[in-house]
């Protein structure tokens, strides 16, 4: 498993970030939260989250992530061995840590803080903790994102498709696109809705296509092959939308 890392030249308290949903390390969100750390001072590691196919293929212990307990534990696993690296790499450098997570690294966060007493004195510990935008309760949450798929069902069936298109394609073009100051994103209440749905759904396909490439439950009927998918999306997208 892999990490990013940005190190204070002088001692200064280390931030891991545990990221949302199925961010990458490397996610814009993620990399303008490491910024805004180091520049206040802080060390900082990204780290990937839980539902993204890097963490599940490489330091999950469970055929599906959603289970807080594994996969918190899965985490902390994953802190400690980072950790453990960066002290050889920068001896005397690494002040006291601290966990900050996003949306549902913020909740991960909240978990572990907890449970913090009952985990192995083996595994990192953190002398503070911060949640941001967290969920309070995971089923309506999910409940409430998965609905905003279906936002675009608000527009007239005339329109529907070509608004759907066009959501679409203006997001298209503002990715890669340098940032413009104090600028708000193109997008209605319904299109923003409908991209939050509609990543939530590629979400969740990539974490089902994931977890039946390593283990296969039987659930999907179309073989799992890396180098032709399309059909597999398919089927799975059927599943998730029917």
């Amino acid at each position: 498993m892999a990490c990013n890392y940005w190190i204070q030249p002088q001692q200064a308290p280390l931030v891991y970030v545990a990221p949302g949903l199925s961010s990458h390390r490397l996610s814009p969100q993620i990399l303008a939260q490491a910024e805004s750390l180091y520049n206040n001072g802080f060390s900082v590691v990204a780290t990937t989250g839980v539902f993204h196919p890097e963490f599940m293929e490489n330091a999950s212990t469970s055929q599906l992530p959603a289970y807080p307990p594994t996969d918190c534990h899965d985490l902390l696993v994953e802190y400690t061995e980072f950790d453990r690296q960066l002290e050889k790499m920068f001896p005397g450098r690494l002040g006291k840590r601290a966990l900050v997570g996003l949306s549902m690294g913020g909740y991960q966060a909240l978990f572990i803080a907890a449970g913090e007493n009952k985990s192995s004195t083996d595994l990192i510990r953190f002398d503070r903790y911060v949640a941001i935008n967290s969920p309070v309760d995971l089923h309506y949450g999910v409940k409430v994102v998965d609905s905003f798929y279906n936002a675009p069902l608000k527009w007239s069936d005339q329109d529907r498709q070509y608004r759907i298109n066009n959501t679409l394609h203006k997001g298209a073009k503002l990715i890669g696109a340098p940032p413009i100051p104090n600028s708000t994103p193109p997008f209605d209440a319904i299109e923003s809705k409908y991209i939050v749905g509609l990543s939530f759904q590629l979400t969740l396909r990539d974490t089902i296509f994931s977890s039946q490439s390593r283990n296969d439950m039987g659930v999907l009927k179309t073989p799992l092959s890396n180098w032709n998918r399309e059909k597999c999306y398919q089927e799975i997208f059927e599943l998730l939308v029917p």
